[in-house]
């Protein structure tokens, strides 16, 4: 008899601790909210991770119209400098023409059908 005593108030102790946990503690909606809150903010990362690779592939795009530019930037440079020392060396033999080869060099830069 004395162990049923004992076995009777734990068994109402557990009920005790049953209903606290369960009865009188409500049914967390927190969690119910904090789950559908990451599940927003999941689909919310997703939405930004495809417009980040949007951005990456128009990058790589621009990358390559830069590098082009680049490329006709150098052409055009080389082209200037080239056109630069054929006109210094013309015009530095300028100063070796006579009258009648200086009248056909002017002819040629100015009226370049005639």
């Amino acid at each position: 008899m004395k162990y049923a005593k004992d076995i009777v108030t734990i068994g109402v102790l557990l009920i005790i601790l049953y209903c606290m946990f369960f009865i009188l503690i409500p049914s967390s909606k927190l969690a119910e909210q904090t789950y559908n809150k990451i599940d927003s903010l999941n689909n919310h990362v997703d939405s930004l991770e495809t417009i980040n690779h949007k951005l990456d592939s128009q990058l790589v795009i621009y990358n390559t119209q830069i590098t082009e530019i680049d490329k006709s930037i150098d052409r055009i440079k080389n082209e200037k400098i080239t056109i630069k020392e054929i006109y210094h060396e013309k015009i530095n033999n300028v100063d070796n023409f006579d009258v009648r080869q200086l009248d056909s060099f002017f002819t040629e830069r100015y009226y370049p059908n005639k």
